[in-house]
């Protein structure tokens, strides 16, 4: 799933900003509204968790309302089995030149593909969920849905290997 930063923590200081390999976090807007804060694009995250321990505040937690990657939807996700069991994507950090999808491989090593496109061998036609939801998405900062409290639970149980 992917991350959020809570908006009434965050100090700016940007440090989560420079580590996103898919350009997920974003500055506030110069005409934002004080307080403004760093926000996350949540269907642009990778749920990597690379900005995670780079965090003074401690802030950025995972969001359990938003699609996981490889998870819940995901053509490639290891449960779903099917024609993509045991592929890999290239987590949104690198995009089709010709259409923007993910690429996709079956197998460490072998050349990455689009489905989209039809450039691969073979021509399935499946989308990514996050693709398509960011392809949709208005921009701008989304607040989280879930009080802080409970972001601050969910994520104690994630790293207590505890399902919801």
């Amino acid at each position: 799933m992917s991350y959020t930063i809570l908006p009434g923590s965050c100090i700016n200081c940007g440090g989560c900003e420079f580590c996103c390999p898919t350009e997920a976090i974003r500055p506030p807007a110069v005409d934002a509204p004080h307080p403004a804060v760093f926000w996350i694009e949540t269907h642009r995250c990778n749920d990597c968790g690379s900005c995670v321990p780079l965090c003074p505040s401690d802030v950025i937690l995972p969001d359990p309302d938003t699609i996981a990657c490889a998870g819940r939807g995901c053509p490639i996700a290891v449960e779903r089995g099917g024609t993509f069991a045991g592929w890999e994507c290239s987590r949104l950090e690198t995009l089709c030149d010709r259409c923007g999808h993910v690429l996709w491989r079956s197998a460490a090593g072998s050349e990455w593909w689009c489905i989209r496109c039809e450039t691969g061998p073979t021509a399935y036609r499946q989308r990514c969920p996050k693709v398509l939801l960011l392809e949709r998405a208005k921009t701008g900062p989304i607040p989280p849905r879930r009080g802080e409290e409970e972001l601050y639970a969910h994520r104690d149980r994630i790293a207590r290997g505890e399902n919801e």
